[in-house]
Protein backbone atom coordinates (compact mmCIF):
# COMPACT_ATOMS: atom_id res chain seq x y z
CA UNK A 1 0.00 0.00 0.00
CA UNK A 2 1.15 3.15 -0.78
CA UNK A 3 1.85 5.90 1.93
CA UNK A 4 -1.19 7.97 3.43
CA UNK A 5 -1.42 11.47 1.15
CA UNK A 6 -0.06 14.84 3.38
CA UNK A 7 -3.00 16.04 4.71
CA UNK A 8 -2.66 19.86 3.17
CA UNK A 9 -2.38 22.96 5.21
CA UNK A 10 -5.01 25.80 5.60
CA UNK A 11 -3.19 28.46 3.36
CA UNK A 12 -3.18 31.37 5.79
CA UNK A 13 -4.38 34.91 4.03
CA UNK A 14 -2.70 37.21 2.30
CA UNK A 15 -1.76 40.32 4.27
CA UNK A 16 -0.81 43.29 1.98
CA UNK A 17 2.98 44.20 2.48
CA UNK A 18 4.26 47.73 3.40
CA UNK A 19 7.25 49.40 2.38
CA UNK A 20 9.18 51.12 5.05
CA UNK A 21 12.42 53.10 4.62
CA UNK A 22 15.50 52.96 6.49
CA UNK A 23 18.49 55.89 6.36
CA UNK A 24 21.50 57.00 8.77
CA UNK A 25 23.46 54.03 7.28
CA UNK A 26 26.36 54.51 4.65
CA UNK A 27 28.63 50.95 3.86
CA UNK A 28 26.46 48.61 1.79
CA UNK A 29 28.36 45.86 3.25
CA UNK A 30 26.23 46.55 6.63
CA UNK A 31 23.23 45.87 5.01
CA UNK A 32 22.91 42.02 6.17
CA UNK A 33 23.62 42.82 9.66
CA UNK A 34 21.40 46.26 9.39
CA UNK A 35 18.80 43.73 8.43
CA UNK A 36 18.94 41.43 11.14
CA UNK A 37 19.26 43.88 13.87
CA UNK A 38 15.99 45.88 12.74
CA UNK A 39 14.02 42.37 12.64
CA UNK A 40 15.52 41.59 16.11
CA UNK A 41 14.51 44.64 17.71
CA UNK A 42 11.00 44.76 15.81
CA UNK A 43 10.36 41.44 17.04
CA UNK A 44 10.61 41.79 20.90
CA UNK A 45 8.71 45.17 20.59
CA UNK A 46 5.92 43.50 19.00
CA UNK A 47 5.06 40.46 21.34
CA UNK A 48 3.44 37.30 21.09
CA UNK A 49 5.31 33.80 21.25
CA UNK A 50 8.63 33.16 20.07
CA UNK A 51 9.44 30.81 17.71
CA UNK A 52 11.71 28.20 18.70
CA UNK A 53 13.54 25.18 17.36
CA UNK A 54 17.48 25.51 18.23
CA UNK A 55 19.94 26.18 21.00
CA UNK A 56 18.12 29.38 21.57
CA UNK A 57 15.09 31.28 20.46
CA UNK A 58 14.59 33.06 17.22
CA UNK A 59 13.26 36.30 16.69
CA UNK A 60 10.20 35.87 14.04
CA UNK A 61 11.02 37.17 10.16
CA UNK A 62 9.16 40.35 10.35
CA UNK A 63 10.97 41.85 7.10
CA UNK A 64 9.82 39.42 4.11
CA UNK A 65 12.30 41.41 1.55
CA UNK A 66 14.69 43.94 1.25
CA UNK A 67 16.69 46.14 -1.26
CA UNK A 68 18.98 49.32 -1.81
CA UNK A 69 18.25 52.19 -4.13
CA UNK A 70 19.74 55.70 -4.20
CA UNK A 71 21.43 54.81 -0.48
CA UNK A 72 18.38 53.81 1.04
CA UNK A 73 17.30 50.42 2.20
CA UNK A 74 13.93 49.96 1.43
CA UNK A 75 12.39 46.86 3.61
CA UNK A 76 9.09 45.22 3.00
CA UNK A 77 6.97 44.30 6.20
CA UNK A 78 2.98 43.04 7.29
CA UNK A 79 0.67 46.41 8.08
CA UNK A 80 0.42 44.91 11.69
CA UNK A 81 3.80 44.60 12.27
CA UNK A 82 4.63 48.35 11.27
CA UNK A 83 4.32 49.45 15.12
CA UNK A 84 6.63 47.42 15.98
CA UNK A 85 9.10 49.34 13.84
CA UNK A 86 7.93 52.63 14.79
CA UNK A 87 9.02 51.91 18.53
CA UNK A 88 12.52 51.20 17.03
CA UNK A 89 12.83 54.50 14.93
CA UNK A 90 16.18 56.04 15.37
CA UNK A 91 17.96 53.02 17.27
CA UNK A 92 21.91 53.79 17.39
CA UNK A 93 23.62 50.84 15.12
CA UNK A 94 26.75 49.53 15.63
CA UNK A 95 28.71 49.79 12.04
CA UNK A 96 32.13 48.77 10.99
CA UNK A 97 31.98 53.23 10.64
CA UNK A 98 31.07 53.65 14.11
CA UNK A 99 27.47 53.95 16.24
CA UNK A 100 25.08 55.23 13.09
CA UNK A 101 21.13 56.18 14.02
CA UNK A 102 18.98 54.74 11.86
CA UNK A 103 15.96 56.67 10.77
CA UNK A 104 13.05 54.63 9.30
CA UNK A 105 10.25 56.27 7.52
CA UNK A 106 6.78 55.06 5.93
CA UNK A 107 3.21 54.34 6.17
CA UNK A 108 2.55 54.33 9.67
CA UNK A 109 5.75 55.77 11.24
CA UNK A 110 5.21 58.92 13.18
CA UNK A 111 7.42 61.41 12.10
CA UNK A 112 9.13 62.90 15.51
CA UNK A 113 10.71 66.14 16.19
CA UNK A 114 13.97 64.41 16.43
CA UNK A 115 13.68 63.10 13.15
CA UNK A 116 13.42 66.48 11.54
CA UNK A 117 16.37 67.61 13.81
CA UNK A 118 18.29 64.82 12.72
CA UNK A 119 17.74 65.53 8.70
CA UNK A 120 18.20 69.22 9.91
CA UNK A 121 21.85 68.72 10.67
CA UNK A 122 22.17 66.96 7.33
CA UNK A 123 20.82 69.83 5.13
CA UNK A 124 21.78 73.20 7.42
CA UNK A 125 25.19 73.53 5.31
CA UNK A 126 22.45 73.47 2.26
CA UNK A 127 20.02 75.62 3.83
CA UNK A 128 22.65 78.18 4.89
CA UNK A 129 24.05 77.91 1.50
CA UNK A 130 20.28 79.62 0.64
CA UNK A 131 20.33 81.90 2.69
CA UNK A 132 18.48 80.76 5.21
CA UNK A 133 20.32 81.42 8.22
CA UNK A 134 20.67 79.50 11.30
CA UNK A 135 17.27 78.52 11.71
CA UNK A 136 17.95 75.41 9.23
CA UNK A 137 15.52 73.20 7.51
CA UNK A 138 12.43 74.73 10.33
CA UNK A 139 12.53 77.97 9.23
CA UNK A 140 12.84 77.03 5.60
CA UNK A 141 9.64 74.80 5.71
CA UNK A 142 7.98 77.76 7.46
CA UNK A 143 8.53 79.92 4.45
CA UNK A 144 7.27 76.96 2.12
CA UNK A 145 3.61 76.66 4.23
CA UNK A 146 3.53 80.45 4.29
CA UNK A 147 4.17 80.43 0.08
CA UNK A 148 1.81 77.44 -0.29
CA UNK A 149 -1.17 78.43 1.98
CA UNK A 150 -4.01 80.19 0.41
CA UNK A 151 -6.55 81.55 3.93
CA UNK A 152 -8.96 83.45 1.42
CA UNK A 153 -9.61 79.37 0.09
CA UNK A 154 -8.65 77.74 3.60
CA UNK A 155 -6.39 75.75 1.37
CA UNK A 156 -3.14 74.07 1.34
CA UNK A 157 -1.11 73.65 -2.07
CA UNK A 158 1.64 71.17 -2.10
CA UNK A 159 1.51 70.39 -6.04
CA UNK A 160 4.31 70.17 -7.87
CA UNK A 161 6.55 70.51 -4.75
CA UNK A 162 9.89 69.37 -6.94
CA UNK A 163 9.40 73.04 -8.72
CA UNK A 164 9.85 74.57 -5.57
CA UNK A 165 12.83 76.93 -6.14
CA UNK A 166 14.10 77.12 -2.62
CA UNK A 167 13.41 73.67 -1.92
CA UNK A 168 15.28 72.76 -4.90
CA UNK A 169 18.07 74.86 -4.19
CA UNK A 170 18.78 72.99 -1.09
CA UNK A 171 18.80 69.63 -2.89
CA UNK A 172 15.47 68.35 -0.93
CA UNK A 173 14.41 65.92 -3.58
CA UNK A 174 17.93 64.84 -4.85
CA UNK A 175 17.78 61.33 -3.47
CA UNK A 176 14.86 59.32 -2.17
CA UNK A 177 15.96 59.58 1.41
CA UNK A 178 15.76 63.36 1.26
CA UNK A 179 12.04 63.14 -0.35
CA UNK A 180 10.87 60.67 2.28
CA UNK A 181 11.81 62.80 4.70
CA UNK A 182 9.98 66.04 3.28
CA UNK A 183 6.59 65.27 4.00
CA UNK A 184 6.69 64.29 7.80
CA UNK A 185 9.35 66.98 8.35
CA UNK A 186 6.69 69.77 5.96
CA UNK A 187 3.93 68.11 9.31
CA UNK A 188 5.71 68.71 12.19
CA UNK A 189 5.92 72.52 10.93
CA UNK A 190 2.04 72.47 10.37
CA UNK A 191 1.84 70.79 13.82
CA UNK A 192 3.78 73.80 15.30
CA UNK A 193 2.15 76.85 13.64
CA UNK A 194 -1.69 74.84 14.51
CA UNK A 195 -0.98 73.05 17.52
CA UNK A 196 -4.06 71.42 18.25
CA UNK A 197 -6.73 69.41 16.00
CA UNK A 198 -9.40 72.28 15.78
CA UNK A 199 -7.11 74.96 15.05
CA UNK A 200 -5.89 72.63 11.93
CA UNK A 201 -9.65 72.01 10.80
CA UNK A 202 -10.26 75.21 11.03
CA UNK A 203 -7.86 76.65 9.01
CA UNK A 204 -7.11 73.75 6.40
CA UNK A 205 -10.03 72.86 4.80
CA UNK A 206 -8.77 71.69 1.43
CA UNK A 207 -5.18 69.95 0.44
CA UNK A 208 -4.06 69.74 -3.59
CA UNK A 209 -1.02 66.93 -3.51
CA UNK A 210 -1.53 67.29 -7.66
CA UNK A 211 1.54 66.90 -9.91
CA UNK A 212 3.85 65.50 -7.84
CA UNK A 213 4.69 61.67 -9.72
CA UNK A 214 2.89 59.75 -6.68
CA UNK A 215 2.96 55.89 -7.72
CA UNK A 216 1.20 55.84 -4.02
CA UNK A 217 0.34 57.73 -1.26
CA UNK A 218 3.25 56.19 1.41
CA UNK A 219 5.17 59.42 0.82
CA UNK A 220 2.45 61.74 1.67
CA UNK A 221 0.67 59.76 4.35
CA UNK A 222 1.40 61.53 7.12
CA UNK A 223 -0.55 64.34 5.47
CA UNK A 224 -3.84 62.27 6.13
CA UNK A 225 -2.78 61.56 9.94
CA UNK A 226 -1.69 65.23 10.66
CA UNK A 227 -4.41 66.89 8.65
CA UNK A 228 -8.10 64.56 9.12
CA UNK A 229 -10.60 66.47 8.75
CA UNK A 230 -10.07 67.92 5.58
CA UNK A 231 -12.91 68.27 2.79
CA UNK A 232 -11.35 68.34 -0.27
CA UNK A 233 -8.62 66.71 -1.83
CA UNK A 234 -6.59 67.25 -5.33
CA UNK A 235 -4.52 64.51 -6.22
CA UNK A 236 -4.77 64.54 -10.15
CA UNK A 237 -1.81 64.40 -12.70
CA UNK A 238 -0.08 61.91 -10.38
CA UNK A 239 0.62 57.86 -10.92
CA UNK A 240 -2.04 56.03 -8.65
CA UNK A 241 -2.73 53.40 -10.92
CA UNK A 242 -5.28 51.35 -8.53
CA UNK A 243 -7.81 52.37 -5.98
CA UNK A 244 -5.33 50.57 -3.54
CA UNK A 245 -2.95 52.87 -3.84
CA UNK A 246 -5.92 55.29 -1.60
CA UNK A 247 -4.96 52.83 1.13
CA UNK A 248 -3.20 54.81 3.53
CA UNK A 249 -5.50 57.89 3.45
CA UNK A 250 -9.22 55.82 3.71
CA UNK A 251 -9.00 55.32 6.95
CA UNK A 252 -8.55 58.65 8.10
CA UNK A 253 -9.93 61.17 6.23
CA UNK A 254 -13.58 59.94 7.22
CA UNK A 255 -15.17 63.63 6.49
CA UNK A 256 -13.78 63.61 2.70
CA UNK A 257 -16.38 65.60 0.66
CA UNK A 258 -14.76 65.98 -2.21
CA UNK A 259 -11.84 63.73 -4.61
CA UNK A 260 -9.84 64.71 -7.64
CA UNK A 261 -8.46 62.08 -9.03
CA UNK A 262 -8.10 63.22 -13.02
CA UNK A 263 -4.69 62.41 -15.56
CA UNK A 264 -3.97 58.84 -12.83
CA UNK A 265 -3.86 55.40 -14.31
CA UNK A 266 -6.33 54.09 -12.24
CA UNK A 267 -8.92 56.05 -14.34
CA UNK A 268 -8.68 53.16 -16.83
CA UNK A 269 -9.73 50.31 -14.33
CA UNK A 270 -13.49 49.34 -14.55
CA UNK A 271 -15.63 50.03 -11.08
CA UNK A 272 -12.88 52.01 -10.16
CA UNK A 273 -15.30 54.77 -8.94
CA UNK A 274 -17.32 52.56 -6.89
CA UNK A 275 -14.14 51.31 -4.70
CA UNK A 276 -13.27 54.91 -4.39
CA UNK A 277 -16.35 56.25 -3.02
CA UNK A 278 -16.82 52.83 -0.66
CA UNK A 279 -13.09 53.96 1.03
CA UNK A 280 -14.70 57.89 1.49
CA UNK A 281 -18.10 57.55 3.05
CA UNK A 282 -18.82 61.51 3.46
CA UNK A 283 -18.36 61.65 -0.41
CA UNK A 284 -20.13 63.85 -2.26
CA UNK A 285 -18.10 64.66 -5.16
CA UNK A 286 -15.68 62.14 -7.63
CA UNK A 287 -13.84 64.47 -10.06
CA UNK A 288 -16.51 67.01 -10.30
CA UNK A 289 -19.71 64.05 -10.24
CA UNK A 290 -22.05 63.41 -7.75
CA UNK A 291 -21.84 59.86 -5.76
CA UNK A 292 -23.88 60.65 -2.72
CA UNK A 293 -26.74 62.96 -1.99
CA UNK A 294 -26.54 65.09 1.31
CA UNK A 295 -29.68 62.91 2.37
CA UNK A 296 -27.50 59.39 2.02
CA UNK A 297 -24.75 61.33 3.77
CA UNK A 298 -27.43 62.95 6.64
CA UNK A 299 -28.30 59.56 7.91
CA UNK A 300 -24.70 58.43 8.59
CA UNK A 301 -25.12 60.63 11.47
CA UNK A 302 -28.51 58.90 12.60
CA UNK A 303 -28.04 56.42 15.32
CA UNK A 304 -27.20 52.64 13.56
CA UNK A 305 -30.49 51.65 15.14
CA UNK A 306 -33.85 53.47 15.82
CA UNK A 307 -36.56 51.81 18.10
CA UNK A 308 -39.67 52.21 17.46
CA UNK A 309 -41.27 54.67 19.92
CA UNK A 310 -43.19 52.83 22.40
CA UNK A 311 -45.74 55.14 22.20
CA UNK A 312 -47.15 53.83 18.92
CA UNK A 313 -48.86 50.38 19.45
CA UNK A 314 -49.30 48.19 16.34
CA UNK A 315 -52.66 46.12 17.37
CA UNK A 316 -53.68 43.67 14.33
CA UNK A 317 -55.45 40.80 15.94
CA UNK A 318 -59.00 40.47 13.70
CA UNK A 319 -60.26 37.56 15.44
CA UNK A 320 -59.61 38.64 18.87
CA UNK A 321 -57.43 35.72 19.73
CA UNK A 322 -54.36 37.78 20.90
CA UNK A 323 -56.63 40.12 22.94
CA UNK A 324 -58.72 37.61 25.11
CA UNK A 325 -55.10 35.55 25.38
CA UNK A 326 -53.36 38.72 26.70
CA UNK A 327 -56.65 38.87 29.31
CA UNK A 328 -56.39 35.82 30.47
CA UNK A 329 -52.55 35.23 30.50
CA UNK A 330 -51.99 37.91 32.87
CA UNK A 331 -54.80 37.48 35.22
CA UNK A 332 -53.84 33.20 34.94
CA UNK A 333 -50.03 34.31 35.81
CA UNK A 334 -50.91 36.13 38.92
CA UNK A 335 -53.37 33.88 40.38
CA UNK A 336 -53.07 30.26 39.12
CA UNK A 337 -49.48 28.93 37.19
CA UNK A 338 -50.81 25.63 36.84
CA UNK A 339 -54.21 25.76 35.07
CA UNK A 340 -52.06 28.86 32.89
CA UNK A 341 -49.30 26.36 31.74
CA UNK A 342 -52.25 23.73 31.61
CA UNK A 343 -54.42 25.90 29.09
CA UNK A 344 -51.51 27.52 27.02
CA UNK A 345 -48.41 25.24 26.85
CA UNK A 346 -47.43 22.39 25.33
CA UNK A 347 -44.45 19.79 25.23
CA UNK A 348 -42.91 21.97 22.83
CA UNK A 349 -43.54 25.46 24.04
CA UNK A 350 -40.35 26.89 25.52
CA UNK A 351 -39.95 29.89 28.48
CA UNK A 352 -36.57 31.63 29.19
CA UNK A 353 -35.99 34.51 31.74
CA UNK A 354 -33.48 37.19 31.11
CA UNK A 355 -32.52 39.78 33.58
CA UNK A 356 -30.20 43.14 32.97
CA UNK A 357 -29.62 43.95 36.30
CA UNK A 358 -27.99 47.10 34.27
CA UNK A 359 -30.55 48.00 32.24
CA UNK A 360 -33.22 50.78 34.11
CA UNK A 361 -36.68 51.04 32.89
CA UNK A 362 -38.99 53.74 32.33
CA UNK A 363 -38.29 57.56 31.60
CA UNK A 364 -37.81 58.61 35.21
CA UNK A 365 -34.68 59.57 36.62
CA UNK A 366 -35.11 57.23 40.05
CA UNK A 367 -35.17 53.64 39.32
CA UNK A 368 -35.60 50.88 41.86
CA UNK A 369 -32.50 49.14 43.71
CA UNK A 370 -33.76 45.72 44.53
CA UNK A 371 -31.40 42.83 44.41
CA UNK A 372 -32.21 39.78 41.71
CA UNK A 373 -31.40 36.64 43.99
CA UNK A 374 -34.52 34.80 42.93
CA UNK A 375 -33.96 35.38 39.59
CA UNK A 376 -30.45 35.15 38.98
CA UNK A 377 -30.14 31.48 38.98
CA UNK A 378 -32.12 30.61 36.03
CA UNK A 379 -31.31 33.99 34.04
CA UNK A 380 -30.66 32.96 30.30
CA UNK A 381 -29.19 36.81 29.43
CA UNK A 382 -26.33 35.30 26.63
CA UNK A 383 -24.30 38.05 27.01
CA UNK A 384 -23.41 37.52 30.84
CA UNK A 385 -24.03 33.79 30.85
CA UNK A 386 -20.84 32.27 28.61
CA UNK A 387 -21.47 28.61 29.77
CA UNK A 388 -22.98 26.35 27.00
CA UNK A 389 -24.48 23.92 29.60
CA UNK A 390 -25.66 26.93 31.49
CA UNK A 391 -27.31 28.33 28.42
CA UNK A 392 -29.38 25.08 27.88
CA UNK A 393 -30.53 24.37 31.04
CA UNK A 394 -31.67 27.61 31.51
CA UNK A 395 -34.35 27.25 28.48
CA UNK A 396 -37.48 25.54 30.06
CA UNK A 397 -39.17 22.70 27.51
CA UNK A 398 -42.58 21.36 28.27
CA UNK A 399 -45.03 22.16 31.00
CA UNK A 400 -43.07 19.89 33.44
CA UNK A 401 -39.77 22.31 33.00
CA UNK A 402 -42.01 25.92 32.87
CA UNK A 403 -44.07 24.54 36.04
CA UNK A 404 -40.13 24.59 38.01
CA UNK A 405 -38.95 27.70 36.53
CA UNK A 406 -42.99 29.37 37.39
CA UNK A 407 -42.45 28.39 40.64
CA UNK A 408 -39.02 30.21 41.23
CA UNK A 409 -40.65 33.27 40.10
CA UNK A 410 -42.26 35.02 43.70
CA UNK A 411 -45.92 35.98 43.48
CA UNK A 412 -47.09 38.52 41.63
CA UNK A 413 -49.57 41.46 40.88
CA UNK A 414 -49.87 43.13 37.15
CA UNK A 415 -51.74 46.21 36.63
CA UNK A 416 -55.46 46.44 35.16
CA UNK A 417 -55.31 46.39 31.33
CA UNK A 418 -57.36 49.39 31.25
CA UNK A 419 -54.67 51.54 32.46
CA UNK A 420 -51.88 53.26 31.09
CA UNK A 421 -49.16 51.36 32.70
CA UNK A 422 -48.85 48.90 29.02
CA UNK A 423 -47.13 49.29 26.02
CA UNK A 424 -48.99 46.74 23.81
CA UNK A 425 -47.95 45.20 20.38
CA UNK A 426 -49.44 42.55 18.05
CA UNK A 427 -48.35 41.48 14.49
CA UNK A 428 -48.93 38.25 12.54
CA UNK A 429 -46.22 35.59 12.91
CA UNK A 430 -45.74 33.50 9.57
CA UNK A 431 -44.39 30.10 9.36
CA UNK A 432 -45.12 28.99 13.40
CA UNK A 433 -45.25 24.65 13.42
CA UNK A 434 -48.30 23.05 11.75
CA UNK A 435 -49.15 21.00 15.18
CA UNK A 436 -51.23 18.75 12.26
CA UNK A 437 -48.03 18.67 10.66
CA UNK A 438 -50.48 19.22 7.08
CA UNK A 439 -48.86 22.99 6.01
CA UNK A 440 -45.00 22.55 4.70
CA UNK A 441 -44.57 26.29 5.63
CA UNK A 442 -46.29 26.40 8.82
CA UNK A 443 -49.14 28.32 9.74
CA UNK A 444 -49.57 32.24 10.93
CA UNK A 445 -49.83 33.27 14.69
CA UNK A 446 -49.28 36.12 16.37
CA UNK A 447 -46.17 37.85 17.90
CA UNK A 448 -47.02 39.43 21.08
CA UNK A 449 -45.08 41.98 22.89
CA UNK A 450 -46.21 43.56 26.19
CA UNK A 451 -44.07 46.26 28.47
CA UNK A 452 -45.06 47.19 31.85
CA UNK A 453 -44.12 46.59 35.57
CA UNK A 454 -45.55 44.09 37.98
CA UNK A 455 -45.13 44.18 42.05
CA UNK A 456 -43.79 41.01 43.73
CA UNK A 457 -43.62 39.89 47.21
CA UNK A 458 -39.93 39.37 47.84
CA UNK A 459 -39.39 36.88 50.28
CA UNK A 460 -35.79 35.71 49.36
CA UNK A 461 -33.39 36.06 52.26
CA UNK A 462 -35.74 36.51 55.22
CA UNK A 463 -37.30 39.57 53.21
CA UNK A 464 -40.58 40.46 53.29
CA UNK A 465 -41.92 43.01 51.21
CA UNK A 466 -43.16 44.21 47.82
CA UNK A 467 -41.03 45.57 45.00
CA UNK A 468 -41.77 46.35 41.47
CA UNK A 469 -39.59 44.96 38.50
CA UNK A 470 -39.92 46.25 35.02
CA UNK A 471 -40.63 43.58 32.38
CA UNK A 472 -41.00 42.79 28.72
CA UNK A 473 -42.81 39.83 27.77
CA UNK A 474 -42.49 38.17 23.86
CA UNK A 475 -45.16 35.43 23.23
CA UNK A 476 -45.53 34.00 19.73
CA UNK A 477 -49.08 32.16 20.10
CA UNK A 478 -49.80 29.99 17.15
CA UNK A 479 -52.62 27.37 16.53
CA UNK A 480 -52.97 24.22 18.66
CA UNK A 481 -52.89 23.19 21.89
CA UNK A 482 -56.05 22.02 24.24
CA UNK A 483 -57.43 25.56 24.08
CA UNK A 484 -56.81 25.69 20.17
CA UNK A 485 -54.14 28.19 20.20
CA UNK A 486 -50.72 27.53 22.23
CA UNK A 487 -47.51 29.47 22.93
CA UNK A 488 -44.75 28.62 21.00
CA UNK A 489 -41.82 30.71 22.72
CA UNK A 490 -42.37 32.95 25.88
CA UNK A 491 -39.57 34.81 27.01
CA UNK A 492 -39.42 37.62 30.34
CA UNK A 493 -36.82 39.96 30.04
CA UNK A 494 -36.73 42.09 33.49
CA UNK A 495 -34.98 45.13 34.38
CA UNK A 496 -34.99 47.66 37.45
CA UNK A 497 -38.68 49.23 37.59
CA UNK A 498 -38.57 53.18 37.14
CA UNK A 499 -42.07 54.06 36.32
CA UNK A 500 -44.03 53.82 32.90
CA UNK A 501 -44.76 57.50 31.78
CA UNK A 502 -43.29 56.82 28.35
CA UNK A 503 -45.57 54.34 27.12
CA UNK A 504 -48.78 56.29 27.68
CA UNK A 505 -50.26 56.38 24.61
CA UNK A 506 -50.74 59.28 21.91
CA UNK A 507 -51.18 58.41 19.24
CA UNK A 508 -52.01 54.62 18.87
CA UNK A 509 -53.05 52.76 15.79
CA UNK A 510 -55.93 49.92 16.53
CA UNK A 511 -55.36 50.30 19.65
CA UNK A 512 -56.91 47.02 21.93
CA UNK A 513 -60.23 47.45 23.19
CA UNK A 514 -61.05 46.04 27.18
CA UNK A 515 -64.20 43.57 26.45
CA UNK A 516 -65.03 41.23 28.86
CA UNK A 517 -63.48 38.36 28.53
CA UNK A 518 -64.85 35.60 26.92
CA UNK A 519 -63.33 32.17 26.68
CA UNK A 520 -61.75 30.82 23.72
CA UNK A 521 -63.64 27.47 22.45
CA UNK A 522 -61.80 24.34 22.23
CA UNK A 523 -60.26 24.21 18.50
CA UNK A 524 -61.27 27.48 17.10
CA UNK A 525 -59.07 29.03 15.11
CA UNK A 526 -59.19 32.09 12.25
CA UNK A 527 -59.38 30.74 8.88
CA UNK A 528 -55.79 29.97 7.44
CA UNK A 529 -54.91 32.71 5.02
CA UNK A 530 -54.19 31.81 1.79
CA UNK A 531 -50.45 30.68 0.91
CA UNK A 532 -47.95 32.55 -1.14
CA UNK A 533 -48.71 35.57 0.82
CA UNK A 534 -45.73 37.42 1.82
CA UNK A 535 -45.54 38.53 5.62
CA UNK A 536 -46.53 42.00 4.78
CA UNK A 537 -48.93 41.04 2.59
CA UNK A 538 -50.68 38.85 5.35
CA UNK A 539 -50.30 41.76 7.87
CA UNK A 540 -52.53 44.28 5.21
CA UNK A 541 -55.06 41.08 4.58
CA UNK A 542 -55.12 40.66 8.78
CA UNK A 543 -56.04 44.67 8.92
CA UNK A 544 -58.53 44.67 6.03
CA UNK A 545 -60.40 41.82 7.54
CA UNK A 546 -60.42 43.45 10.94
CA UNK A 547 -62.12 46.84 9.25
CA UNK A 548 -64.36 45.14 6.50
CA UNK A 549 -65.25 41.41 8.19
CA UNK A 550 -64.62 39.91 5.08
CA UNK A 551 -63.20 36.46 5.01
CA UNK A 552 -59.85 36.07 4.15
CA UNK A 553 -60.32 35.20 0.57
CA UNK A 554 -62.41 37.72 -0.66
CA UNK A 555 -59.86 40.33 1.36
CA UNK A 556 -57.69 39.13 -0.78
CA UNK A 557 -59.61 39.15 -3.95
CA UNK A 558 -60.02 42.89 -2.75
CA UNK A 559 -56.61 43.84 -2.43
CA UNK A 560 -55.40 42.14 -5.74
CA UNK A 561 -57.84 44.20 -7.81
CA UNK A 562 -56.30 46.88 -5.86
CA UNK A 563 -52.52 46.03 -6.85
CA UNK A 564 -52.26 45.83 -2.99
CA UNK A 565 -53.09 49.53 -2.25
CA UNK A 566 -55.20 49.70 0.82
CA UNK A 567 -56.17 52.67 -0.29
CA UNK A 568 -57.33 51.85 -3.49
CA UNK A 569 -58.95 48.81 -1.72
CA UNK A 570 -61.03 51.16 0.40
CA UNK A 571 -62.13 53.02 -2.26
CA UNK A 572 -63.09 49.85 -4.33
CA UNK A 573 -64.99 48.47 -1.22
CA UNK A 574 -67.07 51.21 -0.75
CA UNK A 575 -67.81 51.27 -4.58
CA UNK A 576 -69.02 47.53 -4.63
CA UNK A 577 -70.21 46.96 -1.18
CA UNK A 578 -73.64 46.70 -2.28
CA UNK A 579 -72.39 43.99 -4.99
CA UNK A 580 -70.70 41.68 -2.23
CA UNK A 581 -73.01 38.55 -1.09
CA UNK A 582 -73.66 38.03 2.70
CA UNK A 583 -71.94 34.86 2.61
CA UNK A 584 -68.74 36.84 1.86
CA UNK A 585 -68.97 38.41 5.49
CA UNK A 586 -68.13 36.74 8.84
CA UNK A 587 -70.73 39.29 10.34
CA UNK A 588 -72.66 42.15 9.24
CA UNK A 589 -71.00 44.40 6.84
CA UNK A 590 -69.76 47.56 8.21
CA UNK A 591 -70.81 51.19 6.93
CA UNK A 592 -67.74 52.66 4.65
CA UNK A 593 -67.73 56.24 4.96
CA UNK A 594 -65.12 58.51 3.64
CA UNK A 595 -62.97 56.20 0.90
CA UNK A 596 -61.36 54.74 4.16
CA UNK A 597 -61.42 51.46 5.72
Amino acid sequence: MGAAPTPQQPQRPKSSLVELRVTGWTAEDDVPRIVQFLNRHASKRKGGPRQTGGPASLAPNLIKSSRTADGVLIIRVRQDDVPAFGKINNFQFTSTNGSQKLAISGPGIRASEKAVDAESSTLDKAAKDASTGKEGLMELLKGFLERRYDPSQKMLNLSNIASDEQISEIGMFTTTSRRAKFMPALMVAVDKALPTRAAKAEAIVSVSLSNNGLPDLSLVSEVARTLPDIKNLDLSGNELSDPSALGPFKSRLRNLGEIVLAGNPLQSQEGWQDKVTKFFPRLRLLDGVQVRTEAQIARLDQPKEVPMPSASNLWIDPQGVAQAFVLDFIKLFDEDRTTLIQRWYDGESTFQVNVNARARGGAGSSHDRTPWDSYLQQSRNIRIIRNKRARYSRKAKGPSQISEAFAKIPPTRHPLLESDAYNLSCIPQPNCPDPTGQSVVGVTGCLINLQSQYEEHRTAKGADQIVRRAFERTIVLAPGGPSGWRIISDLLSLHAGGGTPAWIPQTTINPIETPVPAPVPAGAAPAALPLGLTPEQQAIVMQVQADTRLKADVAVDLLTHANWDISAAAALFQERLHLIPPESFEGPAPVVNGGNL
